[in-house]
């Protein structure tokens, strides 16, 4: 019994690992390093998946951590790229972070980066009309 705790434990462990905010120290990353990444995510959290067709994105969530997973898919101007998103609790406000990652062309990624900027600015203006 306690050798399936300890296995369920390491296999959880690795997952949260897996799937970190922060998995590389900079933006620009190998193609083998987004499929190893896609793959983590992909296997960790297969029951949020949420296919974007128009957008050429697949999203997944991980609502332990608050976060969200937007990878392209072949089509989008930025693929191979991702960008993850965090709700985040800080002094009684609710706001998000954000990192992405890309392998592919840096100038379509930052439009992309930028798109989820954005999309943050209207759920921090949101957050912010709703608790006053």
């Amino acid at each position: 019994m306690n050798r399936i705790i300890i296995a369920l434990y390491m296999v959880l462990s690795a997952q949260a690992f897996a799937t970190e905010f922060k998995p590389y120290p900079e933006a620009q990353i190998t193609t083998e390093e987004w499929e190893d990444y896609y793959e983590k995510v992909s296997k960790a959290f297969p029951r949020s998946v949420q296919d974007h067709p128009q957008q050429n994105l697949i999203v997944f969530s991980n609502a332990k951590e608050r976060l969200s997973y937007a990878f392209t898919k072949p089509g989008h101007p930025a693929h191979p790229a991702w960008v993850t998103r965090q709700v985040v609790e800080a002094n009684g406000t609710i706001d998000m972070v954000q990192i992405g990652y890309f392998a592919g062309k840096e100038e379509p990624f930052a439009v992309l980066f930028q798109q989820y900027q954005q999309l943050n600015n209207q759920i921090r203006a949101k957050f912010g009309a709703s608790s006053k």
